[in-house]
């Protein structure tokens, strides 16, 4: 694909302009709970009007049951 770009690290050490990202993925576990301001702030100011944002996190308690339907 030539119209895309993936940047991986933390998002504060990418100087990205305003207004410039058109979707981010966030991992939430990865992010200690005192910085996930400062983080979702940065987000927001790099992240084009009607933009996405999707945060990736799962928590468990307990065990896990998954199941599957046939389509």
């Amino acid at each position: 694909m030539t119209n895309v770009e993936f940047l991986k690290g933390e998002i504060e050490n990418h100087p990205l302009p305003d207004n410039s990202v058109d979707v981010i993925i966030f991992q939430l576990r990865h992010q200690p709970l005192g910085g996930q301001g400062r983080v979702l702030r940065e987000a927001f100011r790099v992240l084009k009007p009607g933009g996405r944002f999707a945060v990736s996190d799962v928590v468990v308690r307990g065990a896990v049951q998954t199941s599957f339907a046939k389509a």
